[in-house]
């Protein structure tokens, strides 16, 4: 089940674990005309994107579009932590995060047996500020 501020992100028939993408230090490069190379400005890690893999799958082509659609009216309206939890293992907690939407991995395919599949990954974006190490 994967859950933030009340909202439950449907019943897919399978997702994984949420994945966080790696924390760069923020750069600005900037060049001046008649000066060779260039000048960057740094700043330490600040929030960093996170993902979960998933698939829904529904009988009808209404229930999928259902899905997507309600994914998308949550897109920049849930602000906080973000709990993925998994059959028979501990829930993982990402906090305050944003809800940025969902990324389809194609369009949904039809299943003669089982109805359509729909397959992605939602989207966050977590504002933590990663604790430099010693401090």
């Amino acid at each position: 089940m994967i859950s933030q501020d009340g909202f439950t992100f449907g019943a897919p028939a399978y997702h994984g674990r949420p994945i966080s993408a790696a924390r760069y230090a923020r750069i600005r490069s900037f060049t001046w005309h008649g000066v060779a190379g260039e000048s960057h400005l740094t700043s330490p890690p600040a929030g960093f994107d996170v993902f979960v893999e998933c698939g829904w799958e529904a009988v009808s082509e209404v229930a999928l579009e259902a899905i997507e659609n309600g994914l998308a009216e949550q897109a920049g309206r849930l602000f906080g932590d973000l709990t993925v939890q998994q059959s028979g293992r501990p829930a993982i907690v990402k906090p305050q995060c944003t809800f940025v939407g969902y990324e389809p991995a194609a369009p949904g395919r039809l299943d003669p047996h089982r109805g359509w599949f729909l397959s992605g990954r939602l989207l966050w974006r977590s504002r933590v500020t990663p604790v430099p190490a010693g401090a």
